[in-house]
């Protein structure tokens, strides 16, 4: 059976960057908070997934945190 995954993402996609067939999963410094819905489907099987909704935190968060370059 295949275990490729298609994965999804979707609601405040400007604050992350995701390449779905390397891998990394990076955060992009924004100055406001944000969330977003992450679903793996399995491409062998639709009726197994997962999905996760996580929130990113802007930056800045308090004054003594870096600004955002």
């Amino acid at each position: 059976m295949s275990r490729a995954v298609f994965w999804r993402i979707s609601g405040d996609t400007a604050s992350v960057a995701f390449d779905a067939a390397a891998g990394p999963f990076r955060y992009r410094c924004l100055a406001t908070s944000g969330y977003i819905t992450v679903t793996a489907l399995s491409v062998a099987d639709s009726a197994v997934l997962g999905t996760a909704k996580l929130a990113v935190q802007g930056h800045p968060l308090v004054a003594t945190d870096p600004p955002c370059s």
